[in-house]
């Protein structure tokens, strides 16, 4: 997720005077069988892991340039919530509260 956040902020600055619309695409590649696991003080037998489910995973979402920092982290939270359904872990809430404390750390000026 940080790698996702890093490029839009790049995609941004690159692309400052400019007025357009812009596809973004995140893929993964050899994936299949790849798993984590999020909360590491439960004993690994009973933490429960998400395994990817595919050999390629992509997300994708669109945003208007002149925005993209208002709407930051809503775009990362979506490219990470398509991914993480790849890997069986569809509780939007969890990745939205995943998601706001890694921006939070990283980018605290772009937190909402």
């Amino acid at each position: 997720m940080y790698q996702i956040g890093s490029l839009l902020r790049i995609a941004a600055f690159l692309l400052d005077k400019t007025i357009m619309n812009i596809f973004i695409r995140v893929r993964l590649e050899l994936v299949e069988g790849y798993e984590f696991a999020l909360d590491t003080s439960i004993p690994e037998t009973l933490r429960p892991h998400h395994q990817a489910l595919e050999h390629m995973i992509v997300a994708e979402t669109d945003a208007f340039r002149e925005t993209l920092l208002a709407e930051f982290t809503d775009h990362v939270m979506e490219l990470v919530r398509q991914l993480m359904w790849a890997f069986n872990w569809a509780d939007d809430r969890a990745i939205q509260s995943f998601v706001r404390d890694i921006i939070r750390t990283q980018w605290p000026n772009l937190s909402t």
